[in-house]
């Protein structure tokens, strides 16, 4: 069973044209990222960048459906002065929904990441710090992980996402500060 304030990863598997570009500029092995959020009755349930910021039933979307595979990590609690507790997930979520639910997905941001892409095969440096999308409606689904992860104001998190602007970075980012830190991010249940 996922836990409110875990993040998935996934990817459409197939010939999905949206995802397969998302995977190519990115060089991810994912093309999405969600954040898991409270059951209503026993229904898993996944906030998340669709046509819109939404909950999305976790079983018929994800786990049941064969199209998809993913990865759900979990941010381990610690017991010393940089803890992440429950009430501050709960604190987290409920900003994250109130200020994002039913925000348009910003497709048009998408093609920034085409632009950090053929900056980087010149090898030409990108600030991510710096830089900022040219289109700046709406929000991506990486962009809603990066806003919900700054809001529990953890320090290591923070230092790493303060390497990027919530528009400036893609969901394989965000997986690799993940497989950066096991010490802090455990991998839960994985489907290929």
């Amino acid at each position: 069973m996922i836990q409110p304030g875990q993040i998935g990863f996934s990817n459409t598997k197939g010939k999905i044209f949206l995802s397969g570009l998302i995977r190519f500029f990115t060089g991810s092995k994912f093309s999405h990222s969600f954040i898991c959020y409270y059951p209503l009755d026993d229904m898993e349930l996944v906030f998340e960048a669709n046509e819109l910021m939404m909950l999305t039933p976790f079983d018929r979307h994800y786990r049941n459906n064969p199209d998809q595979e993913y990865e759900i990590y979990e941010i381990k609690q610690f017991e010393n002065g940089d803890a992440i507790t429950k009430d501050m997930v709960t604190s987290s979520l409920k900003q994250c929904y109130l200020q994002y639910s039913n925000v348009k997905y910003g497709y048009t941001q998408l093609l920034w990441f085409i632009w950090r892409w053929i900056l980087e095969k010149l090898h030409i440096k990108v600030d991510l710090k710096k830089e900022r999308k040219w289109f700046k409606k709406g929000i991506i689904c990486s962009e809603l992980v990066y806003l919900y992860l700054k809001t529990l104001d953890h320090p290591i998190i923070n230092e790493e996402l303060n390497n990027f602007q919530p528009n400036t970075i893609n969901p394989e980012d965000i997986r690799k500060i993940f497989l950066k830190y096991p010490e802090i991010f455990k991998l839960k249940e994985i489907k290929q």
